[in-house]
């Protein structure tokens, strides 16, 4: 076997480099993916889903439109002068409205009786309701064109709605994957080079689970263009964080026994083989229940526990990356992987935790009153009200999130998103 390895060991590192790179040329546009298939959805026994086929089916043009509201805001009263102005660009966005794919316009134009509805009762802030045709991609866009037809000057605008709350909820998930990212690469850093103290192994490892991340994502997103793999917007964050996680741990766990046989053996080729008999059949048992669980998930009929099913793909394939790339690197580099330490020894006990957990047998009580002691007083501290409000992850930043505020404090509760109801009977 260690002959099979020194002769293979080039191509498999050449195989997995090339497969690394077709999956990044072929990787689609993700933040579109999620715009487009990242939306989470319940399961089609729900009212929410019954009514929305019921809609589709009564009227499918109304279903789909995707609703935005123009918030007009003054810090004092809106005068007459104010209003004439807004009357003025919504009838010239009415003019023009299939040049900005607008499908209907509910505004102050319809009548008095339209607009005392469409204005807060201080008189301050006043809304403009527009249907834009069906194009969830293209909503933030649009509403930004649409928003530079409707100015006002001496006024603010907002654009906002449920829809675009939903765009930027997407977009602030993608932010968040990228501060994750990072997040995840420093910290991996920082604890592989105070285990192994070197440089090269904590590059290494994170050169192995990036490349089981992109191929395994590339792959997911691919299905999810293709045969609509379940997907939603947090599919990246999770295998990020899964993969990530214990990508590193199965590497401290390979690495560190590669470096025990190395101290045998001195043989790199011998070494590799033994650790993937030893720590690599331990990497793919440990594997393999993460494997079965997550892949699970696909039976669910909620879609964000179904979407994280792509987790099992990015697992597989890091259980292959593993076992195959990790010990073809070992093969090649040796011991210079441990570079700048010489001299080689195998495990040592920890004299720290050796005493601790010597301490924690010989007196078990104290230390579950001890444990009990910091672990109720933490959860008393950390313990928040469930909260199902998706606002509440859309950072201010956002203009929808600032639309949103002005309507709650300039109207009546639930205004900005009205609820639809469909009466539907056998008879007339």
């Amino acid at each position: 076997m260690e002959k099979t390895l020194k002769r293979t060991r080039f191509l498999i590192i050449i195989f997995w480099l090339v497969l690394s790179a077709a999956a990044i040329f072929f990787l689609p546009n993700v933040p579109k993916l999620v715009q487009n298939k990242g939306q989470i959805t319940v399961p089609k026994s729900a009212y929410v889903e019954k009514g929305h086929r019921l809609q589709k089916r009564l009227n499918p043009k109304e279903a789909a439109s995707h609703d935005i509201i123009a918030v007009y805001h003054n810090n004092s009263k809106l005068t007459n002068e104010q209003i004439a102005d807004i009357k003025q660009v919504v009838r010239r966005l009415s003019n023009d409205r299939n040049k900005y794919h607008v499908s209907a316009i509910t505004s102050l134009n319809d009548g008095k009786s339209v607009q005392k509805q469409l204005t807060s009762k201080d008189k301050t802030t006043m809304l403009v309701q527009i249907s834009l045709k069906s194009n969830q991609n293209q909503i933030g866009q649009r509403s930004q064109t649409i928003k530079k037809q409707l100015k006002v000057n001496g006024l603010s605008l907002k654009m906002t709605g449920s829809d675009l709350v939903t765009h930027d909820f997407a977009s602030a998930t993608q932010d968040g994957v990228k501060k994750t990212e990072v997040i995840a690469i420093v910290f991996i850093l920082i604890v592989l080079i105070l285990v192994f103290r070197t440089p090269i192994i904590p590059v290494i490892s994170l050169l192995t689970v990036g490349v089981s991340f992109i191929i395994s994502f590339s792959l997911v997103t691919n299905l999810v263009q293709s045969i609509n793999f379940p997907f939603s917007n947090f599919t990246q964050v999770f295998m990020v964080v899964v993969l990530f996680g214990i990508g590193t741990d199965y590497n401290i766990l390979m690495y560190n026994r590669f470096k025990s046989e190395l101290a045998i053996s001195k043989d790199s080729n011998l070494s590799a083989v033994n650790t993937l008999k030893t720590a690599g059949k331990t990497v793919l048992f440990s594997g393999s229940s993460v494997l079965i669980g997550f892949s699970a998930l696909g039976l669910a009929t909620f879609g964000l526990y179904q979407a994280t099913s792509a987790v099992a793909i990015g697992v597989l394939t890091l259980l292959l990356v593993l076992t195959t790339l990790n010990p073809a690197l070992m093969s090649l580099f040796g011991s210079r992987l441990f570079w700048p330490v010489k001299k080689l020894s195998a495990e040592n006990n920890s004299k720290l935790w050796r005493n601790l957990t010597s301490s924690a047998v010989k007196h078990g009580l104290l230390t579950a009153i001890i444990t009990l002691a910091v672990a109720i007083p933490a959860s008393m501290i950390f313990s928040h009200r469930m909260n199902f409000n998706d606002l509440w992850e859309v950072s201010n930043k956002y203009e929808s999130k600032q639309g949103i505020n002005l309507i709650s404090k300039h109207f009546p509760a639930g205004f900005s998103s009205p609820v639809t109801i469909i009466l539907s009977s056998n008879k007339n």
